[in-house]
């Protein structure tokens, strides 16, 4: 197959695992892939050595090549990851999913006035049991007491599911600059990994919100409003404190809080909270939280 170089750039860059193809193992297949009837459909295949048509391994050089090709056929197609939310809708036949403005808590929908792309959405992204027990367990949690915001360093929510399955971590949430909500689990069901403390078993307590764009300080005001309805909704319905870690009594801690992973504290905290070896989200974002009503404990 003949492809150009903006092909090819597109493959490398559509392909989460390219670069693990061409100097790592196998990866297991996202279940946001199409079947292999569906790609032939598209013409995503090739032809085998009898000339029959043959559908390669979506974690192959081949596929992502092939991808490549069927974007570069459709100029409303834009690289959004292997077959993005916008390729997938187009291999599948049907309209780009709006986001819904509900999330799934404790098993239950519950609406938030911000836009909401969860995991049961066609073009939404969660936790596949297939990547294994690394990276987040299925329990059953009736209460939470922490809910813990991160700095992803990245730029969208769809980077940072892709990074964090890179780490062998997870969240619950992420938070794309425009507001948008990425539910990636039901944290009432899913104890992800992305707060832990050498010794403490933070995870079974916590839930995690990943913030993306940045840097710390320099949040869009549509994400902190996102985040503040986030946090707001899942502390009512989980029953956590609208508290923030204390330094004096009146401000918010800058530095660790023994008590947040000791268990002798419940509320919202900062990942810097939890260990020195962090400091995101930073300190600015919760002048946002106290204005909505957060107090200090």
């Amino acid at each position: 197959m003949s492809l150009t170089l903006e092909q090819l750039e597109r493959a490398r860059v559509l392909n989460l695992y390219f670069g693990r193809v061409l100097s790592g193992p196998q990866v297991p297949t996202p279940r946001a892939w199409p079947s292999p009837a569906q790609r032939m459909n598209v013409g995503i295949c090739v032809k085998g050595a009898d000339g029959a048509e043959e559908v390669p391994a979506v974690n192959t050089i081949a596929f992502a090549e092939l991808v490549a090709a069927f974007q570069a056929k459709h100029a409303t197609l834009r690289v959004d990851g292997v077959l993005g939310p916008l390729t997938i809708a187009k291999v599948r036949e049907h309209p780009t999913f709006p986001p819904y403005d509900e999330l799934w808590l404790r098993g239950n929908k519950c609406a938030i006035q911000a836009p909401v792309i969860r995991f049961d959405q066609p073009t939404g992204l969660g936790w596949d049991p297939t990547y294994g027990n690394a990276y987040f367990s299925n329990v059953h949690r009736e209460r939470l007491d922490l809910s813990v915001i991160h700095w992803s360093e990245t730029e969208s929510a769809r980077q940072t599911w892709q990074v964090l399955i890179h780490r062998h971590l997870s969240c619950d949430f992420a938070l794309d600059p425009d507001g948008t909500i990425f539910q990636f689990s039901d944290p009432a069901y899913c104890v992800c990994k992305c707060a832990g403390v050498p010794g403490y078993n933070v995870n079974r307590r916590a839930w995690n919100i990943e913030m993306t764009g940045g840097p710390p300080g320099l949040f869009s005001l549509r994400a902190i409003d996102s985040l503040i309805k986030l946090v707001k909704l899942v502390s009512e319905v989980f029953e956590i404190p609208k508290l923030l870690p204390q330094a004096d009594g009146v401000s918010v801690s800058a530095r660790v809080d023994r008590r947040t992973y000791e268990g002798f504290y419940r509320g919202t905290c900062g990942h810097y909270h939890l260990t020195q070896q962090k400091t995101d989200p930073g300190t600015a974002i919760w002048k946002h939280f106290l204005d909505a009503g957060w107090g200090v404990g």
